[in-house]
């Protein structure tokens, strides 16, 4: 679903709400969700469900989420974490450079 307007709470962020930038919900059941990482090369995003104990993957192509790690074992899903070597080799293999064309989903 995407998001025809933005609230504005505080209005010094008003001008960060631009008319051509949608946001689009992506999975909704997360109380407390902190991340997102995002897998250039592997087309997925990453995100901890903390409430939870688990690290939640949605696939770029399919649309679907699915549990990526249970029990996340207080591993959030960040890039600093990937880099520090907090995730396993796995999954820090798979982390792309942080950069603002890699970080981005195709299309946005």
């Amino acid at each position: 679903m995407y998001t025809d307007t933005f609230e504005i709470i505080d209005k010094r962020f008003k001008r960060y709400a631009l008319g051509n930038v949608h946001m689009e919900t992506l999975y909704e059941g997360s109380r407390w969700a902190e991340g997102p990482a995002y897998f250039a090369a592997g087309k997925y995003l990453l995100w901890s469900d903390i409430p939870n104990d688990r690290i939640l993957r949605y696939d770029e192509t399919s649309g679907a989420v699915s549990v990526f790690q249970h029990p996340a074992a207080t591993i959030t899903a960040t890039r600093s974490t990937v880099r520090a070597g907090s995730f396993p080799a796995n999954i820090a293999a798979a982390a792309s450079p942080v950069s603002k064309s890699t970080d981005r989903p195709p299309n946005s």
